[in-house]
């Protein structure tokens, strides 16, 4: 299948009566989530999980929940801007993407890049009622030029040992290139945090 016709993309809620067997992403992790967790999660109200449908077949899904960010380790400038505004708040309100995945036989497709501008619009339209700011997620390695490339940033924690922002980022993806050779298992599970700021939408 060679494009795609978003017209006909469908996302819902899941739901227990829907065939989740035939998905699969790559990732052991995201399909064991998908097929075994995401509904017993749901119904003790730990995350909710959204599917992405095409011509009937599940494509893609996402999952989020509630979070915070401590706002100093977004660094010095939210840190001033906040309290320019007088808000001493030490935590800010967060959605998180816990899981975000997409079959194998429509990555590369923009399927992705769709179910997060859903989500961008979804949570524009839910914050008018409930408070939050920011978007968060620990996001596989591998996916982290996705993740960049629709505006996530790496939060700069202050904590580090590493000194250097870059060189912290520059250790942490040489370990992986190394992992993705001795150990792609390990390498598969290799996460980064990273945020969005809605504010900027």
């Amino acid at each position: 299948m060679n494009t795609i016709d978003f017209g006909k993309i469908k996302i819902r809620l899941i739901n227990e009566d829907i065939d989740l067997n035939q998905f699969n992403c790559g990732n052991n992790d995201l399909n064991e989530f998908l097929k075994e967790d995401c509904i017993v999660q749901k119904k003790i109200m730990l995350n909710t999980t959204y599917l992405c449908t095409y011509n009937k077949e599940i494509v893609g899904f996402i999952t989020i929940s509630t979070d915070s960010i401590n706002i100093k380790e977004l660094g010095e400038e939210y840190e001033e801007t906040f309290q320019n505004k007088k808000i001493n708040y030490k935590r800010f309100p967060a959605i998180k993407i816990g899981r975000l995945a997409v079959d194998n036989k429509f990555q590369n497709k923009g399927i992705g890049e769709f179910l997060l501008h859903y989500l961008f619009e979804y949570l524009l339209k839910m914050s008018k009622e409930l408070g939050f700011r920011f978007l968060s997620i620990d996001a596989y390695l591998y996916a982290y030029e996705f993740y960049t490339k629709n505006y996530f940033e790496v939060i700069p924690s202050h904590n580090e040992i590493i000194p250097s922002h870059n060189e912290k980022l520059e250790k942490i993806f040489q370990k992986f290139e190394n992992s993705k050779i001795k150990n792609p298992e390990m390498a598969n599970r290799m996460t980064i945090s990273m945020f969005f700021d809605l504010y900027n939408i």
